[in-house]
């Protein structure tokens, strides 16, 4: 018998998982190349979809290997 071990429960879900890889940010003059510090570029259509608006502002909150990303309220509430 195979039980299926992905049920949707009603008002639980999962997070979407996506995988970025660090990049190298260069700082460039006319003599030399130079990594200044790592980045990492989010951009997508998913953004916009949960609510993440070109213009808004966002609060990044840091622990050791752990990165959270909120919008910041609009202060017109």
């Amino acid at each position: 018998m195979q039980t299926n071990k992905h049920v949707k429960k009603p008002g639980v879900r999962r997070p979407d998982v996506r995988s970025l890889k660090i990049q190298p940010k260069y700082r460039v003059d006319q003599w030399r190349d130079t990594i200044v510090a790592p980045e990492i570029k989010l951009c997508g259509a998913w953004l916009e979809q949960l609510g993440f608006h070109c213009g808004k502002r966002v609060i990044v909150t840091t622990m050791k290997e752990v990165l959270i990303i909120t919008l910041q309220p609009d202060e017109s509430q």
